[in-house]
């Protein structure tokens, strides 16, 4: 999971808007702002790489087909590396 290191809250958020839905100026303003711009410059660095990044064990071994055991019940050394 990527996260980005940037974040911010807005205490008492019903308070924090105009009557159009706007963000009234102050300190908090400029706080979301930054933390906005982080996700968008982080959102274009990895878009590129979202295949990548998305791509986790759990969901490749449930879509695998489902192999047999040997005779022994174990798998051979030639298909233990094949899984790797």
């Amino acid at each position: 999971m990527i996260t980005i290191p940037n974040q911010s809250s807005v205490p008492m958020a019903c308070g924090k808007f105009d009557d159009v839905g706007r963000m009234r100026p102050g300190p908090l303003y400029e706080r979301v702002v930054a933390v906005c711009e982080a996700l968008m410059t982080f959102t274009l660095l990895i878009r590129e790489r979202a295949d990548d990044l998305v791509d986790r064990y759990s969901a490749r071994k449930a879509r695998a087909p489902k192999r047999s055991k040997g005779r022994s019940g174990r798998h051979s050394r030639r298909e233990e590396s094949d899984r790797l």
